[in-house]
């Protein structure tokens, strides 16, 4: 009589039992995540420089820079 072991996922089995903080898996899956997002912003990023040419102004990139800087702050300043 033959006998097959249950299937388990791969990625489940190595998150059970606090393994999962080493499993290469999460890890990987995470990393191409962060990948991904990247190359879409600099993908759109590069969209709209060619689209508007005057983004790359230094005048404009600094406005920019200073409304996002403010931004991020405003953001960590809150409780």
């Amino acid at each position: 009589m033959t006998r097959f072991d249950e299937w388990k996922d791969p990625s489940e089995e190595a998150l059970a039992a606090g393994r999962g903080m080493f499993c290469i898996v999460p890890l990987t899956k995470a990393f191409l995540k962060t990948a991904t997002n990247s190359i879409d912003f600099v993908a759109r990023s590069t969209v709209k420089v060619l689209e508007k040419p005057d983004l790359l102004d230094p005048r404009q990139l600094q406005a920019s820079l200073k409304d996002q800087f403010s931004r991020v702050t405003n953001i960590i300043q809150k409780p």
